[in-house]
């Protein structure tokens, strides 16, 4: 980080590597919940299917809240953000 870096400044860059690692952790996570889900699937079991779905939609919630803490990071940061296309 450069000299004269404010606090809030160095801040921010410290939470959004911890993002970005936590982000790296629930798409391993989620993976492997999607690969479950796909198995009791096959297996026909509506139980197990109930529950990795709960898994995945909880996982992906928290996917979504990741992206939008490191947008607003990002915008802090004064980094470039993707632009939504329609």
């Amino acid at each position: 980080m450069p000299m004269g870096e404010s606090a809030d400044t160095k801040q921010a860059v410290y939470f959004k590597q911890l993002l970005d690692r936590r982000k790296s952790e629930v798409c391993e996570l989620l993976e492997t919940e999607l690969d479950a889900l796909a198995r009791v699937q096959r297996m026909g079991c509506a139980a197990g299917v109930r529950r990795h779905r709960r898994t995945v939609n909880a996982l992906e919630a928290e996917l979504r809240t990741i992206d939008r803490l490191v947008l607003a990071l990002r915008v802090r940061l004064g980094m470039p953000t993707l632009r939504r296309t329609s």
